[in-house]
């Protein structure tokens, strides 16, 4: 059956991504709605509270210097994290890609999606970071088929994101935009208390 098919196929390329001494990977920004991320595994820019390391796990950062190519590439250095890490721009070839990493925001991207596909070696994995996926419920179902994993920024609602034909990882917590850095600081100086398991404040999900 496809879905068996499917699967068996994104698990033999992780699997052999996972043994790969280099790996080239590209991030683009699908979403429509006026605003730029740039993602960091390692920093964040001076306007963005630095409230994504929670439990010392990463998450991806939107920053406020999206419209910086030079920049974008340095946020996207993550060899300090993993050697093996190299960032391809994704106006490259992307048939030398082993991962494209894309942001979507409620919008239908399937269209993109499907063209970027399209353009990829068969080994490469596609990834979704799906922003604000409380939103355009059926436009992210149609937009995840095209993806090998997806992940969401908000965990209470990702149930329906479930599909045949991709796996649904565990979210990744956005930063927040809504907040000024003074605003954030002011609440950890009042002792500020985190809300419960899974809990959401705007942009930032607690674990």
């Amino acid at each position: 059956m496809w879905p068996l098919n499917n699967l068996q196929r994104i698990w033999q390329s992780t699997q052999a991504l996972a043994q790969k001494d280099s790996i080239y990977f590209t991030y683009v920004n699908l979403w429509s709605g006026g605003h730029q991320f740039n993602c960091s595994l390692s920093r964040h820019s001076s306007n963005t509270p630095h409230c994504c390391f929670i439990k010392q796990q990463a998450a991806f950062a939107p920053t406020t210097e999206a419209e910086d190519g030079r920049a974008l590439q340095e946020e996207l250095d993550l060899s300090a994290v993993d050697s093996r890490l190299h960032y391809i721009p994704p106006e490259q070839n992307l048939a030398d890609v082993d991962i494209i990493i894309a942001t979507t925001h409620g919008s239908d991207e399937s269209k993109q999606c499907w063209q970027m596909r399209h353009e990829l070696k068969e080994s490469a994995l596609f990834l979704n970071w799906m922003i604000d996926n409380h939103l355009g419920h059926l436009n992210n179902l149609r937009t995840v088929l095209a993806a090998d994993y997806l992940f969401p920024s908000h965990d209470y609602i990702k149930s329906y994101l479930l599909n045949p034909a991709s796996i649904l990882l565990k979210f990744v917590p956005a930063a927040p935009l809504q907040w000024q850095t003074e605003e954030y600081n002011s609440l950890i100086s009042n002792n500020f208390t985190p809300p419960p398991s899974n809990a959401v404040i705007n942009y930032w999900s607690i674990m």
